[in-house]
């Protein structure tokens, strides 16, 4: 598309696509120089060469197939990989699909050119595949089904079961993409000023049902200004991606939540068609016959889809479990120590309010066990002084953070 622009004296417009690609390398960058931190220069040399030639996905995929684990890794490399799959798709894949659409209905001259439709449809194709691998690998890996068998699991484990729905969730989240694009392309061309009214008026009511929920802070363990700021990107940055591609993870108690997912994604149809009583092109007959179609194929895919599924988890779209209702949740209904361990303590101090004695009283009874068994999953040192015997305090997880070990956590941003 940018040798396109470029051809069609788009000038502008092709910089703005270079600059989007420009955008997800530094970022990726960025990212990987926070994973390779306790690396050396030569490492750290090597992968940021990998991200400037545009080798990362392949490397990631190669890593998470085969298993490799790095002990100096900030985080493992299924985590990595999705983090920076969501980078591109919120530096590049989102924003360059409503971008070419704006161009589009810009330049009618362009709508002769298959090259540039084409491109949109591929932009989109390629969301949708990023957006349904983070969703089917997520649900599909196992330390995530022991740790919250509640929630993860809807995919069924036969083979023929998973392609299935693993191909039913790619071409959902293709044609929301869609929709979704078309709809903030249609507002963009008649009045930038009212697409930034709805983007803002959007993202504001659904901070707004955060905040009245108590459910505003991102789950990870971060506290201070830092906490303030990340809370609100990550919360901004999820719900952009989720409103886009229709990810079916992130109706995840720790993300949107179930009720807010489905909520987000009834707007995310009815939006377009909302944006379209706006438009005055000359090919509103034909834009409104292309949202129709996305709509019903959109709408069949997702019947299909439930049925596709282990119909026990059809609630968790729309459940109004909050992070912290979840988290003490999981603990308490935990089958095992280890599992009641990574709910109290992986997660935000905050999560656990009103089962901290709970908490102490779980300790107190397994302490002594914990420490001479040393199992795996046994870290002392996230376990804050106040949830320890008093003759182990001191041990625990210290009450502040060095600036590095916040950025280190900050770039380590885990999607669940």
């Amino acid at each position: 598309m940018i040798v396109l622009y470029f051809d069609k004296g788009l000038d502008f417009q092709a910089n703005m696509l270079i600059y989007m690609l420009s955008a997800n390398t530094v970022v990726q960058l960025i990212t990987i120089l926070g994973q390779c931190w306790k690396k050396s220069m030569k490492e750290k040399i090597l992968q940021s060469a990998i991200t400037i030639f545009q080798l990362r996905p392949f490397v990631d995929c190669y890593r998470v197939s085969t298993g490799k684990a790095d002990a100096e890794h900030t985080v493992d490399s299924l985590t990595l990989m999705f983090v920076n799959k969501g980078i591109e798709m919120g530096t590049e894949g989102i924003p360059g699909c409503v971008f070419q659409f704006y161009v589009l209905l810009q330049n009618p001259v362009l709508w002769n050119d298959g090259g540039a439709i084409a491109s949109i449809l591929v932009s989109c194709l390629s969301t949708g595949f990023f957006s349904a691998m983070i969703a089917f690998d997520m649900d599909c890996d196992l330390p995530h089904r022991l740790l919250q068998p509640k929630f993860y699991g809807y995919i069924k484990d036969g083979y023929n079961e998973r392609g299935r729905t693993f191909f039913i969730m790619m071409l959902m989240s293709t044609l929301h993409n869609l929709s979704r694009s078309a709809g903030y392309a249609i507002l963009a061309v008649e009045d930038k000023m009212l697409a930034v009214k709805f983007f803002g008026a959007e993202m504001g009511v659904y901070l707004a049902y955060k905040l009245v929920r108590r459910d505003f802070w991102w789950w990870g363990n971060i506290e201070g200004v830092v906490s303030v700021v990340l809370s609100f990107l990550e919360r901004s940055i999820v719900k952009i991606i989720a409103d886009f591609t229709g990810c079916i993870h992130f109706r995840h108690p720790y993300e949107l939540g179930g009720t807010g997912y489905s909520l987000s994604m009834i707007w995310a149809q009815v939006f377009p068609f909302v944006a379209l009583q706006f438009s005055t092109s000359e090919k509103k007959e034909l834009l409104a016959t292309m949202l129709q179609v996305s709509f019903g194929l959109w709408l069949t895919l997702n019947i299909l889809f439930f049925a596709s599924i282990n119909s026990v988890f059809v609630r968790t779209f729309f459940t109004r479990t909050t992070g912290p209702e979840y988290t003490v949740k999981l603990f308490r209904e935990a089958p095992s120590d280890a599992l009641r361990f990574d709910a109290a303590f992986t997660n935000r101090r905050s999560y656990i309010n009103g089962l901290e004695e709970e908490v102490r009283a779980w300790l107190r009874e397994n302490f002594g066990r914990f420490q001479l068994e040393q199992p795996e999953w046994w870290k002392i040192d996230k376990v804050g002084d106040e949830f320890l015997p008093q003759e182990a305090k001191g041990g625990g997880a210290r009450r502040s953070r060095s600036s590095v070990d916040s950025f280190r956590q900050i770039i380590g941003i885990i999607m669940l």
